[in-house]
């Protein structure tokens, strides 16, 4: 095959500069994710970006994005009647300061994972137990930028009303 036939059968040579420059845009890759995981891509308006959602076993649970600096977040509300909350993200800079004002940093008895990551949380018992878990902590420390916790859910969020597939 001539090298004119391979790059035309390689490329689609109807598509944008920009497309084939930089991809398939981010509604197109959310539309697909939301086509595999069987749930409903949400368009968006002049205010919002467009946003995915699933149902499962009555609970909504959204994939969207968050935020002056776009962050991607995904809300999945559940029933936490002991009141369990925690947050788990990397130190950065002020940590030590804060540390030094006295915010919580919870040690998980892992040096690497201790030296890396700030752990805040209600039950220090509970978050060594789950921290103690390595495919956790590998799943975690994979990840460059991460910031995750369980907390109150805000508003009607939760359930909606006869938790119907949204």
């Amino acid at each position: 095959m001539d090298e004119a036939n391979r790059f035309s059968n390689h490329a689609d040579m109807s598509q944008p500069l920009l497309r084939e420059l930089f991809g398939p845009s981010r509604e197109e890759i959310w539309r697909q994710l939301a086509s595999e995981i069987d749930a409903n891509y949400v368009e968006g308006d002049f205010w919002t970006r467009g946003k995915v959602q699933a149902s499962h076993a009555g609970w909504l649970i959204t994939l969207e994005e968050h935020g002056k600096y776009h962050h991607t977040r995904v809300r999945a509300p559940f029933l936490n009647p002991g009141g369990f909350r925690f947050t788990v993200y990397r130190k950065g800079v002020f940590t030590g300061l804060g540390k030094y004002m006295g915010m919580q940093d919870v040690e998980v008895g892992h040096a690497d994972f201790d030296r890396d990551f700030v752990i805040k949380g209600t039950d220090e018992a509970k978050l060594r137990q789950i921290f103690g878990n390595a495919r956790i902590r590998e799943l975690i420390v994979a990840q460059p930028r991460i910031h995750f916790e369980v907390k109150d859910g805000n508003g009607i969020f939760e359930r909606g009303l006869f938790g119907e597939k949204v």
